[in-house]
C-alpha cells in the first residue's frame, strides 16, 4: 500500500506542474466560454473585480499549490488563480515499519497524501513486551506437591515462572505379598508409592485345590448300567471331587435289520445285535408324515377364465393333495369392425372368443381432418394480419390460419424543417405500400467553436488531476479502516 501511495502522490504532482502552466494560459477551464486564467481583466484592463466572499477554493493548498476561482463583476468571466503553497504536509495516519520490543525502540513511519513525503517516529521500548519461549519443566510435579515450568524471553533473558499442577496420582512399585494366598483363604499384595510413600493392599485370589489324591476309583458304565466318577481329595486341604454318576452307554448296533416299514400313519420297526454285550435289539422307525400311498385323482377341468385342478386322496389316512391346472386362456378372433371411425371420433372393433363366445371391444382410432390447400379469405396488411381459411376434403369441416402483418415498407428519410442552434430539425418518411407516415427530430450538426481556451491537452491534463485526487481519497479511506 506504501508504494501505491506513493506512485498516486507522484502522478498528482506530474499533473499539478503540467496543469499549472496551462493555467497561466488560460487552458484549464471547466467551460472554456465563461472561464479564464488571464489575470487582466478584459474589461476594465486592470485586475478582475471579485467580491471576497465570491471565492471558491477547489484544491487546497497544502505542501503543493492550491487552485481557487471567482466570478469578475466587470468582465463576467470565471477567473480561475493558484493559491501558493503552504510548505505543510497533509499527513497520513501512521503505519508501524518496526515494532518495538522490551529492549529495542520501534518505527512509526508516515506520508503525505498530496506528494508522498515521509517522516518516521520512534516508537518507545515497551519493557513489558517480552517474547518468551515455550517454557521448559524444571521442576517435575508429584502426586502432592506441584512442579515449576520456567520461559525465558528470547530478545533480553528475562524469565518467569508457571506453577504445573501436582498430579495427584501415585507412582506405586511392583508391589511385595504380604500374605500368602491358599485354596481356602485369599492373601494379600502390598504397594508403595514411590514419591511420597503412601501404601495401599489388594487381595490376591484364593489358589485353586490341588486334587491329586484318590479316594475310590472310577466305576465304569455300560450298555445298561450307570457307572461312577473317581472321588479325588485335596493335597493341602479336605475339600473333595467326584463321585458324580456315568450315563450308560446303550447298545450299539453297527447292523440293522428292516422288520416293518413306516408309514404316514403307523410306526415302522427294525432289529439288531449290540457289538458290545451281544444282546438282540429292537427299536421303532418313527411314523413318515410324507409317506402316502396316493390314488389316480379326480380331475377338474379349466375353463378360459378359472384354473382346474386334480385332486389326489391317500388310501392309508385320507389326506389329499391338489394340483393346479391353469386356465386356458380366451381364443379371440380377428374381430369385426362394429361401428366406423369419422374425422373427429374413434370407431369400434370387437373380438369373439371360440371357446366361450365372450366379447372384447378395441376403440379404432379417429382418422383426422383432410385438409385442402386453403383459400386466403382475408389479405394481411402493413399493420393487420390476414386469414386464410381450410376446409376438410371428408366432412367439410373448416379451421382458420393467420397470415403475418407484412409491416411497413419505408422510403428514405426527408427534411421538412432545417435543424438551428435554438430549435431542432425534423425529417418524415412515407410507407410506399399504405402511405403512412413516419417522423423524427434532428439535432443541429454545425461546426464546433474554434475560439475559446479549452484544448483536448487540457482536458487530459484535468482527467488526470482528477483521477490522482479520487485514488488519494480511496487510499485514504482504505487506510483509516484499517
Amino acid at each position: 500500500m506504501k508504494y501505491l501511495k506513493l506512485l498516486c502522490a507522484l502522478a498528482l504532482a506530474l499533473a499539478l506542474s503540467m496543469a499549472l502552466p496551462a493555467l497561466a494560459e488560460g487552458t484549464l477551464p471547466s467551460d472554456p466560454m465563461n472561464e479564464t486564467s488571464e489575470p487582466v481583466c478584459g474589461a476594465t484592463g486592470g485586475e478582475h473585480q471579485i467580491a471576497d466572499d465570491a471565492w471558491v477554493v477547489s484544491v487546497e493548498p497544502s505542501c503543493m499549490v492550491g487552485l481557487r476561482k471567482g466570478l469578475c463583476e466587470a468582465c463576467g468571466l470565471t477567473y480561475l488563480e493558484t493559491i501558493p503553497a503552504t510548505g505543510e504536509h497533509a499527513w497520513l495516519d501512521g503505519e508501524v515499519t518496526r515494532a518495538a520490543t522490551c529492549s529495542a525502540e520501534g518505527e512509526m513511519t508516515y506520508a503525505c497524501e498530496m506528494c508522498g513525503a515521509t517522516r518516521t517516529e520512534a516508537i518507545p521500548a515497551d519493557p513489558d513486551a517480552h517474547t518468551f519461549d515455550e517454557g521448559a519443566v524444571t521442576t517435575d510435579p508429584t502426586c502432592t506437591e506441584d512442579g515449576v515450568k520456567t520461559y525465558t524471553c528470547t530478545a533480553c533473558g528475562a524469565t518467569k515462572t508457571e506453577a504445573i499442577p501436582a498430579t495427584g496420582e501415585h507412582t506405586w512399585d511392583e508391589g511385595v505379598v504380604t500374605k500368602a494366598a491358599t485354596c481356602s483363604a485369599e492373601g494379600e499384595m502390598t504397594y508403595t508409592c514411590t514419591a511420597c510413600g503412601a501404601t495401599k493392599t489388594e487381595p490376591i485370589p484364593t489358589t485353586e485345590h490341588d486334587f491329586s489324591v484318590e479316594v475310590t476309583a472310577e466305576v465304569p458304565a455300560t450298555c445298561t448300567t450307570e457307572g461312577k466318577t473317581a472321588v479325588m481329595k485335596c493335597a493341602n486341604c479336605e475339600a473333595t471331587q467326584g463321585g458324580e454318576p456315568i450315563p450308560v452307554t446303550g447298545h450299539t448296533v453297527t447292523t440293522w435289520e428292516l422288520v416293518e416299514k413306516a408309514t404316514c400313519s403307523a410306526e415302522g420297526k427294525e432289529r439288531g445285535v449290540c457289538d458290545v454285550c451281544g444282546e438282540s435289539v429292537e427299536q421303532a422307525i418313527p411314523v413318515d408324515p410324507v409317506a402316502h400311498a396316493f390314488d389316480e385323482g379326480t380331475e377338474t377341468a379349466a375353463t378360459c377364465e378359472a384354473d382346474g385342478k386334480v385332486v389326489y386322496t391317500c388310501t392309508l389316512c385320507g389326506a389329499t393333495e391338489e394340483v393346479a391346472i391353469p386356465a386356458t386362456g380366451h381364443s379371440w378372433d380377428e374381430g369385426v369392425v362394429t361401428t366406423e371411425p369419422t374425422c373427429t371420433e374413434d370407431g369400434v372393433r370387437t373380438y369373439t372368443c371360440a371357446a366361450c363366445g365372450a366379447t372384447r371391444t378395441e376403440a379404432i382410432p379417429a382418422t383426422g381432418h383432410v385438409a385442402d390447400e386453403g383459400k386466403v379469405t382475408k389479405k394481411p396488411t402493413c399493420t393487420e394480419d390476414g386469414v386464410r381459411t381450410y376446409t376438410c376434403t371428408v366432412c367439410g369441416a373448416t379451421g382458420v390460419k393467420a397470415i403475418p402483418a407484412t409491416g411497413h415498407e419505408w422510403g428514405a428519410w426527408k427534411t421538412i424543417r432545417e435543424a438551428t442552434e435554438d430549435e431542432p430539425g425534423e425529417q418524415e418518411r412515407t410507407c410506399e405500400v399504405c402511405g403512412a407516415t413516419q417522423t423524427r427530430e434532428v439535432d443541429y450538426q454545425g461546426d464546433m467553436p474554434k475560439t475559446g481556451v479549452f484544448t483536448v491537452p487540457t482536458g487530459w491534463l484535468v482527467a488526470a488531476l482528477a483521477l490522482s485526487l479520487t485514488g488519494y481519497v480511496a487510499l485514504k479511506r482504505k487506510s483509516t479502516r484499517g
